[in-house]
């Protein structure tokens, strides 16, 4: 099984560095602006597959938000 994640994490690393191809060659005129639409939503996916933004959106919409409470704990809450 881990044979099957490494493999899998190499083809996710071929496909990112094709995506940033992509994304320079459209900017450099040479493919259609479509394909740097293509090659920005996958790096948009990516980025958002990591666990830094996942952990952040999860803390961000999982909580309820109290504006009125504006002691010290909410800091160090923010902060943890």
């Amino acid at each position: 099984m881990d044979k099957y994640n490494h493999q899998e994490k190499i083809v996710m690393h071929l496909l990112d560095m094709a995506s940033a191809g992509t994304i320079i060659a459209t900017l450099a005129d040479i493919l259609p602006a479509i394909s740097a639409f293509l090659a920005c939503v996958w790096m948009l996916i990516r980025i958002f597959e990591t666990s830094t933004i996942k952990t952040s959106l999860k803390e961000l919409f999982s909580g309820d938000i109290d504006d009125d409470n504006n002691d010290d704990n909410s800091k160090d809450n923010f902060l943890k």
